[in-house]
């Protein structure tokens, strides 16, 4: 399931779309966003190659700037004969004397819509629902002004994630691709939000709401960019089921990582030169992330067989602010070889998951009664 999407965080612009590529029976991993120029950003879906063309036209045509009239021209002169029977549909973020968000169908050439926002893909109605809908288009959210909108961001990705890491669970099973990345607008233009760790848990209560602690999912993923490229890491501590966290401190870590290319044509120096350092054993081996993202499956009667699960509770912790609710430590045994690593994880209070399961028990209880 394939999916880009244009919309805004408290007003500013974001961009989001998902690393996984399909057809012919395979399946493979590609860029679906691109930071063109510091203000123009595209993602892409439909036929790989139709992808191709159409942003390497841009890249050659565009102006310096990205401008819009510079887009409109490239995009607007494109033949009808040029793609065939292919074709590409581009949603994104253009910057002149303001934002504008944009979408353009090969199909149709000639015209260039804009809109509030725009999702795209065969998961763009489930990310709207996610999202709270048309009327909810921004996620601006109560109370929550001193919020990073790039921390506001993270929250829906982060759940996104838990289902591609382990779609056999039961919170989620909507199939969607492989790895996200987001562009956001800041001062000098669209930023990747870079250097992202995501853990995923489930939390167990009793058939009274006590808490008996956490489960791991045996593996952790990391998303870093490297200027063209996007690179997702993922840390396995094992197999199967969700472990207990003194069990993964004992563990071996098999490290696996996807270099992601862009659509575009890139230089194959430049590929080279990214591959070699991602493949470096040293690569990005510790936990500390600017981003560290955990999502909470809360379990009640988690022990049994009869288990039943609630929503999820996302908190994530950003490098620059307190992260006393919850950290990931992580220490080298021996420098020479970073599988060999103390891995420790400190979970937030149990007083915290029994609050925030109470409220969700109240909150069935008032559904079912309405």
């Amino acid at each position: 399931m394939t999916l880009v999407a244009a919309y805004r965080v408290n007003e500013v612009p974001f961009l989001l779309g998902d690393l996984l590529i399909t057809g012919g029976g395979k399946v493979g991993a590609r860029k679906k966003v691109h930071r063109i120029r510091k203000d123009l950003v595209v993602g892409w879906t439909g036929d790989l190659v139709a992808a191709q063309v159409i942003l390497d036209k841009i890249n050659e045509e565009v102006d310096e700037k990205g401008s819009f009239k510079s887009l409109s021209k490239s995009l607007k002169s494109v033949s009808k004969y040029l793609l065939g029977s292919m074709s590409v549909i581009l949603v994104g973020w253009v910057v002149d004397s303001e934002p504008r968000c944009f979408r353009w169908n090969s199909d149709w050439p000639h015209e260039i819509f804009f809109g509030e926002f725009f999702y795209d893909g065969t998961g763009a109605e489930k990310f709207q629902k996610l999202n709270g809908g048309e009327v909810s288009h921004e996620l601006n959210k109560p109370n929550r002004e001193q919020v990073l909108p790039q921390i506001m961001a993270l929250e829906n990705v982060c759940y996104l994630m838990a289902d591609e890491v382990d779609r056999k669970q039961k919170y989620r099973n909507d199939g969607y691709g492989f790895g996200y990345e987001i562009l956001y607008l800041t001062e000098n233009g669209f930023e990747y939000i870079e250097d992202i760790l995501y853990v995923i848990c489930e939390v167990w209560f009793d058939d009274e709401g006590n808490y008996l602690g956490p489960k791991l999912f045996p593996s952790v993923h990391s998303y870093h960019n490297e200027s063209d490229f996007s690179v997702i890491q993922e840390t396995s501590f094992g197999h199967g089921s969700f472990l207990e966290p003194q069990d993964i401190c004992k563990s071996t870590h098999h490290i696996n990582r996807h270099l992601v290319k862009p659509v575009h044509h890139i230089n194959k120096c430049d590929f080279d030169s990214t591959k070699k350092e991602v493949s470096s054993t040293s690569y990005k081996s510790s936990f500390d992330a600017d981003y560290v993202c955990l999502f909470s499956s809360l379990i009640q009667n988690g022990h049994l067989s009869d288990s039943v699960p609630f929503d999820p509770l996302i908190m994530i912790s950003y490098r620059n602010e307190d992260r006393s609710l919850f950290k990931v430590f992580s220490n080298s045994i021996n420098p020479e070889d970073p599988k060999q690593r103390e891995i420790s994880f400190q979970f937030p209070s149990s007083e915290i998951y029994e609050l925030t399961f109470k409220e969700m028990c109240k909150s069935r209880i008032r559904n079912h009664d309405d």
